[in-house]
């Protein structure tokens, strides 16, 4: 579905991202962790043409994403990043409505096709009960339900999310994960997101790329990432593991930090 080769990054001289590889395919979960400056945020918007990278490419279904028009690329690819504004006065559906803009001819007026994608999108996601409301009256959890919704209308084959959980309760943070991996089997829609809980990661994900700055320390699935010389060499933790009792179809096993360790330097 898509995939980079030896991304290199820099600003101002300082490397962000050096030698990058990734790919994903049709239909999978893919999740980015790492520490908190490892360059995570910089690699989505690399993959999602947000960022021009100083070498390497990137393919999307085997074509450079640098050929694909604005508009070809928005029919196929959605992201959301950290930070999205809408104004206060906004309702759900008109933010939805946005999704649809990549579809518009000139004048960017919606159609039919159009109206109808927007309802369906506001269905999948159950935020049709909201649809009147202003976006500023939405919790945290509800508006970014609203935004995935808005990208959800957009119809993409591949949806990129940027710590789609940060800053939400426990319960939406469920509720949001849940919709994802939904989202995931009934559109066999490619998700790449970015996660800080790495028992979200392991839950929730059908591999996992793990980063340390600037660079790719592993890519694989949970069982095989998720191993004591990552946690030590990535994190600086020790992790105690623990049998999930009521494990649901997920990874049967919880991550605990036990102690900081020193940092690993290799």
């Amino acid at each position: 579905m898509i995939r980079a080769e030896h991304i290199c990054y820099s600003i101002d001289g300082r490397p962000i991202l050096d030698d990058i590889s990734f790919s994903a395919e049709q239909g999978e979960i893919v999740t980015i962790v790492g520490p908190n400056g490892c360059g995570k945020s910089t690699l989505m918007k690399i993959l999602s043409r947000l960022l021009k990278p100083d070498c390497g490419s990137v393919f999307f279904l085997g074509k450079p994403l640098n050929a694909y028009s604005g508009k070809e690329l928005a029919k196929q690819l959605a992201i959301l990043p950290q930070s999205k504004q809408a104004p206060p006065d906004m309702t759900v559906e008109q933010l939805v409505q946005f999704g649809r803009y990549p579809y518009t001819g000139l004048g960017g007026q919606l159609r039919a096709a159009d109206f109808t994608a927007v309802d369906e999108a506001l269905r999948r996601t159950g935020m049709d009960r909201f649809r009147g409301r202003s976006i500023c009256t939405l919790s945290g959890g509800e508006g970014q339900m609203a935004w995935i919704t808005m990208a959800i209308a957009q119809t993409p084959r591949i949806l990129f999310l940027d710590e789609p959980t940060t800053y939400l309760d426990i319960c939406y943070q469920l509720e949001v994960l849940q919709m994802i991996r939904r989202l995931n089997h009934t559109l066999s829609l490619t998700i790449v997101m970015v996660l800080h809980d790495l028992n979200q990661a392991a839950a929730y994900s059908d591999r996992i790329f793990t980063m340390k700055p600037g660079r790719c320390y592993s890519y694989g699935k949970t069982e095989d990432v998720l191993c004591d010389a990552m946690f030590r060499e990535v994190f600086s933790v020790e992790m105690n593991k623990y049998k999930n009792p009521k494990d649901r179809g997920g990874t049967d096993i919880v991550y605990m930090p036990e102690r900081i360790v020193e940092k690993y330097e290799g």
